[in-house]
């Protein structure tokens, strides 16, 4: 079954959406079970002192072009995930707004895409990457694994010839309700990673329930 995990601009929710498919429907199934369900982001996620300006945030449509704001330059984009504790290795793509006006994602599960409208791994505020947990095409993905993620554990994002290596800070599964996106796509504080996907139950006729979202700061650069 194919998932579409959409962000867009200006408030919303992050959201899984089910593609149509041909035939019977299947049963409910769960990714991240073991994950108990919270009711807001981590401490580490959310900035309180911050008053950010306006940022991406998922499944709203942008208020015009001016409400776009201009893709991170230099230094270079992510170009890798890699994750040990997971033996997940997915080449990451820098992407913005698809023609609904909603984040861009690879189409397979064997990649990952970073929110080009908002910072890179050198830069203030939170690197967004995001992804399918799985597609009919692909079936079960390897963002299946974050879930298992465990506090401490190593994240590495390559940009070209430079890295920046991350420890995890959390692992929280959330419903898409409650999922602050201010926070999650934030442009000011301390700079950190934020790796989101599906998770919780899936309803054929609406998608996931929840999403998982790792965060992580950084502990070494080079």
């Amino acid at each position: 079954m194919a998932v579409v995990l959409t962000a867009a601009l200006l408030g919303g929710l992050l959201t899984a959406a089910a593609l149509e498919r041909s035939g019977d429907g299947e049963p409910d199934r769960t990714f991240a079970a073991e994950l108990p369900r919270a009711t807001a982001l981590g401490e580490d996620v959310l900035e309180p002192a911050q008053q950010p300006a306006p940022r991406p945030a998922p499944s709203a449509k942008p208020r015009g072009s001016a409400a776009l704001p201009k893709p991170a330059k230099e230094p270079p984009a992510p170009s890798r995930l890699r994750i040990p504790a997971a033996n997940l290795s997915m080449p990451v793509r820098a992407m913005g707004v698809d023609k609904r006006g909603e984040m861009a994602l690879p189409r397979r599960t064997t990649a990952v895409s970073w929110y080009r409208y908002g910072p890179g791994p050198f830069e203030a505020g939170a690197t967004v990457l995001a992804g399918h947990v799985d597609t009919e095409e692909d079936g079960i993905g390897p963002l299946a694994r974050v879930a298992g993620l465990r506090k401490g554990d190593r994240i590495v994002v390559d940009s070209g010839r430079r890295r920046v290596v991350y420890r995890i800070t959390s692992v929280t599964r959330v419903a898409q309700r409650d999922l602050d996106t201010a926070a999650l796509f934030s442009r000011t504080g301390p700079p950190r990673l934020h790796v989101v996907t599906c998770g919780g139950r899936y309803r054929p006729e609406r998608g996931y329930e929840d999403n998982v979202v790792v965060a992580a700061r950084p502990v070494e650069r080079g």
